[in-house]
């Protein structure tokens, strides 16, 4: 799709970071700010081989998809064209987006993925903005395990945790799968994989020469009030944290934290402590201090260099 000379680009928050980093919380928290609205893993819901709307599942704006102001019309647009790629499935959503709310708003995308990020660059109509979300590691594997004991099918031989590591890897899948249960089960597995894939993603973003706004999750829930103006800041938007509770967020995250809807919830931002009282992190934690000493360095960044206090 060409833009045509008298249209801008569109802007466009993308959440860059692993599963379980808070990135739901930050783009409902956007959702609050007048100029931002939130679209949940917009890579996710696009992709055709997850149907994402055979389910009708509700959107945080509290309606079911097809009824939903924004992903009514999305959906409808995405099955008139099932067979296009997924490049072309993005900009339909985008296009959706600025008939919605005008060119004005600004869509904030939380897909995470860097493959996903990959797609937005490619895109000729965005101008893009990226954080890049990184959580502490023993929180990070405390919120996996407590998951993996949630839905253990999800994690078995044949679940979905496989087969969205296939659709990146597939021969690797297929070799490996059989160990995937027994591996997820596992603390230091999570703590060997955060660091792997937060290393993974360090990477791309320098050979890429992409410019990011790095916080933390830690950063977010304990101390919003400093970390959120930084946001503002780096967006170039006016500031706007009279009020942190995202219950009034304007933001329609289809994909997302499954208590994105949760009233509870969205009454402010809440640090999720459940690791400073479970000891599972313990021994991967004292084998692993390479990794312990990088979640001090990446994690802390902005709290150990004073940028948030200033």
């Amino acid at each position: 799709m060409s833009k045509s000379n008298n249209q801008k680009k569109q802007e466009l928050v993308f959440i860059l970071g692993l599963s379980h980093t808070g990135s739901t919380l930050l783009d409902l928290t956007l959702g609050k700010h007048p100029r931002f609205l939130g679209l949940g893993e917009v890579y996710q819901v696009i992709r055709p081989d997850f149907n994402r709307f055979e389910n009708n599942e509700y959107c945080s704006c509290g309606k079911v998809q097809a009824e939903c102001s924004f992903w009514g019309p999305a959906g409808e647009a995405l099955k008139k064209n099932k067979d296009a790629d997924i490049q072309r499935r993005y900009e339909l959503v985008i296009n959706v987006f600025r008939e919605v709310f005008g060119e004005d708003r600004v869509p904030v995308d939380s897909s995470k993925l860097p493959e996903a990020l990959e797609l937005v660059r490619s895109l000729k109509m965005i101008d893009l903005k990226v954080i890049y979300l990184i959580r502490d590691v023993r929180a990070w594997t405390i919120s996996r395990l407590n998951a993996r004991r949630r839905s253990p099918a999800y994690f078995g031989e044949n679940g979905m945790y496989v087969k969205k590591l296939a659709y990146r890897n597939s021969l690797k899948m297929l070799i490996l799968k059989s160990l995937v249960p027994f591996l997820t089960a596992r603390p230091s597995y999570y703590f060997l994989l955060w660091y792997y894939q937060n290393r993974r993603i360090k990477s791309f973003l320098a050979e890429k020469k992409i410019s990011y706004l790095s916080m933390s999750y830690e950063e977010l829930g304990l101390h919003p009030s400093q970390t959120i103006p930084k946001i503002y800041q780096f967006f170039s938007a006016e500031e706007n944290v009279e009020n942190l509770a995202s219950g009034d967020s304007q933001s329609h995250v289809l994909v997302g934290n499954v208590k994105k809807a949760d009233p509870e919830r969205r009454r402010g931002i809440i640090y999720d402590n459940q690791w400073m009282y479970r000891n599972e992190w313990l021994l991967p934690a004292t084998v692993l201090r390479n990794i312990m000493k990088y979640n001090t360095r990446e994690v802390y960044r902005n709290i150990r260099n004073g940028s948030i206090w200033q």
